[in-house]
């Protein structure tokens, strides 16, 4: 079991010949600080299932998830969230499904094994629905402002054996090409990523598309696994070092492809030197 404190707390019970509801509003302890949450729940007596759900502002992802080992990959994440997460429950109050809607505004996501430095976050947005038996998400937005980079994901993942499989669609567009080394992650998809670091500089990317499977292990101390990505791209006004020491392609525009290992690119204008 698991005990919290709340310093203050406001609870309205009422029940009918359909059920009981409870109306909550509760200042919660976290171990150091205190997050106000708002919620309510339902038990229907005509089939003996549940739903609730939890309201909250500004709260801390890695206070919460550190109480919680299947929250854990949330410790990640230094910003102050708001948002709802919303539940059913079956005869025996075990969840079997829900959806979570979370708004994070500006702050860091700290994992050195992708980010070594962190990575600044301007703001973020979550929506996804969850079932349980077999457990799956669907994630129909998720979309982050990452220094000069806008990029968005949809897709679903599915729980396996020994981690969760995620598979979807990433779109990507920034207005700046340098600085992308501390904004792509370690891991995902290194063969373009090193070439892009090294031999591209200025410009922008105004539109990308990807399809990426990945595998996230169970075991901290094991890495993302990207199973696969090929992607398309388009560049602006970019510096490009096809054969160094020879002079570079500048103010180059074109579209490219990708894939976790190469990496493709068709100059429409052009020029050297």
């Amino acid at each position: 079991g698991r005990s919290w404190m709340a310093p203050a707390a406001n609870m309205i019970f009422s029940k009918d010949a359909y059920g009981v509801r409870v109306d909550a509003s509760l200042d919660v302890d976290l171990g150091g600080t205190t997050g106000h949450v708002d919620g309510e729940a339902e038990y229907r007596a005509a089939d003996h299932t549940s739903k609730a759900v939890v309201w909250f502002a500004d709260l801390s992802p890695a206070r919460v998830a550190a109480e919680f080992d299947m929250l854990k990959p949330l410790t990640a994440l230094e910003a102050p969230v708001t948002g709802y997460v919303a539940a059913t429950l079956d005869p025996a109050f075990a969840v079997t499904g829900g959806e979570v809607e979370l708004t994070a505004k500006e702050g860091r996501i700290v994992d050195p094994a992708l980010w070594p430095k962190g990575l600044p976050l301007k703001s973020a947005r979550l929506k996804s629905t969850f079932t349980r038996g077999p457990d799956r998400f669907v994630i129909s937005e998720l979309k982050a402002d990452v220094d000069a980079v806008m990029v968005s994901f949809s897709g679903t993942g599915t729980r396996l054996a020994d981690g969760v499989a995620i598979g979807g669609e990433v779109d990507a567009a920034s207005n700046s090409i340098d600085g992308w080394e501390g904004i792509w992650p370690l891991g995902l998809a290194d063969g373009a990523r090193s070439w892009i670091i090294a031999n591209m500089e200025h410009g922008a990317v105004p539109e990308a598309h990807a399809n990426v499977a990945l595998h996230l292990p169970d075991d901290p101390a094991e890495p993302l696994k990207l199973e696969s990505v090929a992607g398309t791209f388009r560049v602006e006004d970019t510096t490009v070092h096809y054969l160094r020491p020879l002079p570079p392609v500048t103010k180059a525009s074109g579209r490219g492809t990708f894939d976790a290992d190469r990496i493709t690119i068709r100059s429409e204008e052009r020029r050297v030197g």
